[in-house]
């Protein structure tokens, strides 16, 4: 029988492959918004705007539509990577800031006795001195 069967090529299933997948994925925003963020960069550098700033003017003048602008967020985060021309220390406002988290010691040393734990000679109050108050506990 010589009828028409279809063999697997291993060379051109690789090939099919690296074609579905380049197009598959959702693509970058920073490179489909290019001139939003080319603008967003010229105005922080020559008018010393915030990016929030440079965002709201865009959309308020109408020089950018809705779908051509990235959000705030997205801005900062391209700055954090890396990707655009400004610096997290051309940022005076999160320079500023303590992004560390803090955490609360497993270990945590315990000063002196509790006052849950006094006498009951203490409770009665007839000793001069055993005097009773409320303590204002910060935050360390």
């Amino acid at each position: 029988y010589t009828g028409n069967v279809k063999r697997y090529k291993a060379v051109e299933g690789q090939s099919t492959y690296e074609l579905h997948r380049s197009e598959c994925g959702r693509k970058s925003l920073f490179l489909r918004r290019h001139k939003f963020i080319d603008y967003v960069s010229h105005c922080f550098h020559n008018h010393g705007w915030s990016l929030d700033a440079c965002v709201s003017y865009a959309l308020a003048k109408g020089i950018f539509q809705k779908d051509q602008v990235v959000s705030t967020k997205t801005l900062y985060n391209y700055v954090e990577l890396g990707l655009m021309d400004i610096k997290n220390g051309d940022l005076p406002e999160k320079v500023k800031r303590n992004t560390k988290t803090r955490r609360a010691r497993v270990n945590k040393r315990i000063l002196g006795r509790s006052i849950d734990e006094r006498s009951p000679r203490i409770e009665s109050r007839k000793d001069f001195g055993h005097w009773e108050c409320d303590l204002v506990l910060g935050h360390k």
